[in-house]
């Protein structure tokens, strides 16, 4: 379970621009309550008296993933959502659904495009119109977050995928492009072989960043500009869902190295 928890919860020690959850019942999504933080990192509530260090030191969310992990001993699948946000943290951008078998101790990774096309029932239109007057009835996934704007919005793109696939999440991380390259920073870059040079604006600093084609360590504003480009694929997002698959396992293979996992900030 490892390879599908430490990307998330490394992306979480990070502590810049994450959200995280749990479905600590696994029951439908109509019943699923979700809380969020801002930092997994953060320090939660002390204890009880008689408590240990350990048990003060952990966050309220990682006292809610222990306790649910207790609950669920003879589950043999978890799946993980890991959303990654636009610039703006308006759009999902990016879509993953990591499936961990812990029976086969093999991990799976289902990528969503983006630009995946939905059509609300009408007690869903009736709802997400309660937020946002101007919300469509069908759109592309990606702008479902958007119309939702707001407390709950990163909830309505997880009820929408575990009713696409037909699966329950159990529980999802939402993270910006701020931590993504902090992250890869802080563990010395990722080895990626880029598939074709690429050159994408980056909003953040206001300059091009290019990548040239070919086996390299990628720094994280490199990797960010790797993982969003889509612009010149011939096949578009579905290209770059390739991409950020073969990204995402050389990062994972990258973190599962133990001298990495004291790299984080």
């Amino acid at each position: 379970m490892v390879f599908v928890l430490l990307p998330c919860i490394i992306v979480g020690v990070a502590g810049v621009g994450i959200y995280a959850a749990l479905n600590p019942g696994g029951d439908s999504s109509e019943d699923i309550a979700r809380e969020s933080s801002s930092e997994m990192s953060s320090v939660g509530q002390q204890s009880e008296s008689g408590g240990t260090s350990e048990e003060s030191s952990l966050s309220q969310e990682e006292k809610e993933f222990l306790e649910w992990m207790g609950q669920k001993p003879n589950q043999e699948n978890v799946t993980a959502l890991l959303i990654g946000m636009d610039l703006e943290e308006v759009h999902t951008d990016v879509i993953m659904l990591c499936n961990f078998n812990k029976e086969t101790k093999t991990t799976s990774i289902i990528s969503i495009p983006r630009d995946t096309y939905i059509k609300l029932t009408d007690e869903e239109y009736r709802e997400l119109r309660k937020l946002n007057k101007y919300a469509y009835r069908e759109m592309k996934l990606t702008e479902l977050h958007a119309f939702a704007y707001g407390e709950h919005a990163t909830d309505w793109t997880v009820d929408m995928v575990e009713k696409i696939l037909d699966i329950d999440v159990d529980f999802y991380v939402s993270v910006n492009f701020e931590g993504f390259r902090q992250v890869v920073d802080a563990i010395g870059g990722v080895e990626f072989d880029v598939p074709k040079t690429i050159t994408t604006w980056n909003d953040d600093y206001q300059r091009n960043v290019t990548v040239e084609a070919g086996l390299q360590v990628l720094n994280g504003e490199q990797a960010e500009a790797v993982v969003r480009h889509r612009k010149t694929y011939s096949e578009a997002d579905l290209q770059r869902v390739q991409v950020q698959q073969a990204f995402m396992k050389a990062a994972a293979e990258q973190l599962l190295q133990g001298k990495n996992i004291f790299k984080i900030p």
